[in-house]
């Protein structure tokens, strides 16, 4: 049988140059001949070649006579098929319609050779094993521009891959903008790059004398049914960097079936890409093709109802999930709309999840387009149902400007409840990134308009002012922000919300050094949430009791606790949980023995933690590789960790890491024999803890004081013990 390939891919993606390169190279195993024909399905201002016409353009090149041609179709099938029964060469079909245009030119049984290319997909043809072009890689890209430009005007490797960059790594964009620069001899890369960036678009700069790249795409945008123009227009004006058939419905206004199939048959036209299922994406320069089309094609009332069904269905869809994955968390009495539009049917939180993550940059864009385009009080409904997802995936500079603004709506609308929940969730997402007394100003605020509530909402503010003032060290004031929550929820009832008051009443006792009271708040808690089912809670305070069991110096047991949490943050943990948890399971290891392996799970850790911002973890992160390079007796690398480590604690005012990042700095520098240094800082790490009320730290640090002054004493004692006496000078 003829073995056929396809090749397929977006306008100047290279198909065609590919095409002739293969037949090239393999010239040596087809001895009887190549055949090129272009059968023009994107080309400007010229018909398609009908089969007729085509095949009497093959049969011409292969030897036959014009006169001799058939008038048939049939007939010149079937003499083409004849011809090439017992030929080997190589036929390249370039530039098919689809697969129709390419079944009456199949030469059945064969040892020929043949390869088309397309700008659709061609399934459907016997025997065909398609080839996805995609774009160059960054480097082949920029080796192709400066080939073409010559290196000699292109010495700015850095200009080059920017230019590279903005023509979409697309080798056609490529090449125009090469030959753009080459025909200019005073133009720089610099210049270049000036106008791909500061000028009319990258489109109108992307051409040459005789070519332009937006006249290849507005090939294949012709060849689209009027549907799928309409809909490939306003994707231009969707709001993230990819999306799914449900938002795209809404954008469209099409059922959900409908808006599946013509994204489908614009994959099938190379005008988007799929990067994951059910995902879809448009290559940069085509997004802006469709953007260009949107701003020129559509008015703007048919615009701003794309961009509002759009919004409306995030705004749905996004209270949807949030209640999904947290059914139990306390929300203010707000209207719900009925949905308007089809949502996706999770199969659960984790799902939901997926959802949200693969979602969110469209949802903060979505978020700030209201804000900024009159439309505050469906910012501040987006800003209520991301709060929770924006802060575990930490978030927190975006979070805090929506729930700002959030908290000026409510305001403005005298509704003190709703109000009083924003403010909330911009003091915990100012809390979060280290900001902690701006949060405890914004905090302060919430928990005056809440007494004026109820208790319910008096209780959410008391629980994140609790959180918030024990970050700060502030551990009496937290413990009583903390009882009074818990007072306020058992009176209301709700296990779930007595379960999290209990919870943090544990750990703010593990750090005052009450163990006994903080294991018997991590039980409690731990059975309420069992009961509850909420398995993500559970693998919180497992990992809590892991802590208590390690300070002890119950290390299996701790082991044990964590092992249990680690398999429920499995099916529901967030990036950052994952990372605290292996900081954690590093801390039950031995060092030096284990040494390796907890350095790759503290680096691990640490980089997640720095992807993510989260400052007060990398530095507790980088306290727990100190102490791991102590154990092994490398103390100055555990005096380099700690010193970061401390650095990070004191730029957000964390007190509890401030304290333990100051006593293993001490440790380290006693060991190192910089005795002065070493008390200066377990002194500080002594005053620290117990201004925090922090009694096990304090305790641990004067421990630690005590043995490096003792050594300190001894060290001098010992210097005092070998100076000679001095005797009187003997003269002659």
């Amino acid at each position: 049988m003829i073995a056929l390939q396809a090749i397929s891919g977006m306008a100047g993606v290279g198909k065609t140059l590919l095409a002739l390169h293969a037949a090239r190279r393999l010239e040596p195993l087809f001895p009887d001949g190549q055949l090129h024909l272009d059968l023009r399905a994107h080309s400007p201002g010229r018909s398609p070649l009908c089969a007729t016409s085509a095949l009497g353009a093959l049969l011409r090149m292969l030897g036959v006579p014009a006169a001799d041609l058939p008038d048939q179709l049939d007939d010149l099938v079937s003499l083409w098929r004849t011809l090439l029964s017992h030929r080997r060469a190589v036929i390249v079909l370039d530039d098919a319609a689809d697969p129709e245009h390419v079944r009456p030119l199949l030469p059945g049984p064969s040892p020929s050779l043949m390869i088309v290319t397309s700008r659709r997909r061609l399934s459907g043809l016997p025997g065909v094993r398609p080839v996805l072009l995609d774009v160059l890689p960054e480097e082949d890209a920029v080796a192709l521009f400066r080939e073409l430009a010559g290196e000699g005007r292109t010495p700015r490797v850095r200009e080059v891959t920017a230019i590279v960059r903005l023509c979409g790594r697309l080798p056609l964009a490529t090449e125009l903008a090469a030959r753009r620069l080459a025909s200019r001899p005073s133009w720089t890369t610099g210049h270049l790059l000036h106008r791909l960036t500061h000028g009319h678009g990258r489109l109108r700069e992307i051409r040459d004398g005789n070519q332009e790249m937006a006249r290849a795409f507005e090939v294949s945008y012709s060849t689209l049914h009027p549907e799928e123009r309409s809909v490939f227009r306003l994707l231009g004006l969707h709001l993230g960097p990819d999306y799914d058939a449900f938002s795209t419905a809404a954008l469209t206004d099409l059922t959900f079936d409908r808006a599946e199939r013509i994204l489908e048959g614009l994959l099938d036209a190379h005008l988007i890409q799929e990067p994951a299922p059910d995902r879809y994406t448009t290559h940069d320069l085509l997004a802006e093709y469709s953007r260009m089309l949107a701003a020129s094609e559509l008015e703007p009332a048919e615009r701003e109802s794309a961009r509002r069904r759009l919004i409306d269905f995030y705004v749905q869809a996004s209270d949807a999930a949030d209640r999904l994955i947290a059914p139990r968390r306390p929300r203010p009495h707000l209207p719900r709309r009925l949905s308007a539009y089809r949502i996706p049917a999770w199969s659960g939180a984790a799902d939901a999840r997926r959802w949200l993550t693969a979602e969110c940059s469209a949802l903060i864009a979505a978020e700030r387009h209201c804000r900024t385009h009159g439309r505050p009080h469906e910012a501040a409904l987006l800003a209520g149902s991301l709060a929770s997802f924006l802060l575990e995936e930490r978030y927190s500079a975006d979070a805090q400007g929506m729930h700002r603004a959030a908290a000026e709506h409510w305001r403005s609308l005298a509704h003190p409840e709703a109000e009083v929940y924003a403010l909330v969730d911009q003091g915990t997402a100012l809390s979060r990134s280290g900001q902690y007394e701006q949060a405890l100003t914004v905090l302060g605020r919430a928990l005056r308009t809440a007494r004026d509530i109820d208790g319910t909402t008096v209780a959410q503010v008391l629980h994140a002012r609790g959180v918030l003032l024990w970050n700060l060290g502030h551990l009496p004031e937290a413990l009583a922000d903390q009882e009074e929550t818990l007072a306020l929820r058992t009176r209301s009832g709700d296990p779930w919300q007595i379960a999290r008051s209990r919870n943090n009443l544990g750990i703010t006792h593990l750090y005052l050094g009450d163990f006994t009271a903080a294991r018997d708040h991590f039980h409690a808690a731990l059975a309420l949430f069992r009961t509850a089912g909420d398995a993500h809670e559970e693998a919180h305070v497992l990992n809590n009791l892991s802590d208590l069991q390690q300070r002890v110096g119950e290390r299996e047991s701790a082991r044990r606790y964590l092992q249990e949490a680690r398999k429920l943050l499995a099916i529901s943990g967030t990036a950052a949980e994952h990372a605290m948890a292996q900081v954690n399971l590093a801390n039950t290891m031995d060092s030096p023995r284990e040494l390796h392996a907890m350095l790759d799970l503290y680096q691990d850790s640490l980089s997640a933690f720095q992807r993510l911002g989260d400052r007060r973890n990398a530095s507790i992160t980088l306290h727990g590789m100190g102490l791991a390079l102590h154990a092994a007796a490398r103390f100055e690398e555990a005096a380099e960790h700690h010193t970061h480590a401390l650095d990070l604690a004191r730029s957000i005012g964390a007190a509890h890491e401030e304290a333990q990042a100051l006593r293993g700095l001490g440790a380290a520098e006693h060991r190192l024999g910089r005795t002065a240094s070493a008390a200066d800082h377990l002194a500080v790490a002594v005053a620290v803890a117990e201004r925090t009320g922090a009694a096990d730290e304090a305790a641990r640090a004067r421990a630690a004081l005590a043995e490096a002054s003792a050594a300190s004493a001894a060290s001098a004692a010992r210097a005092e013990s070998i100076i000679p006496d001095r005797y009187p000078e003997q003269r002659g």
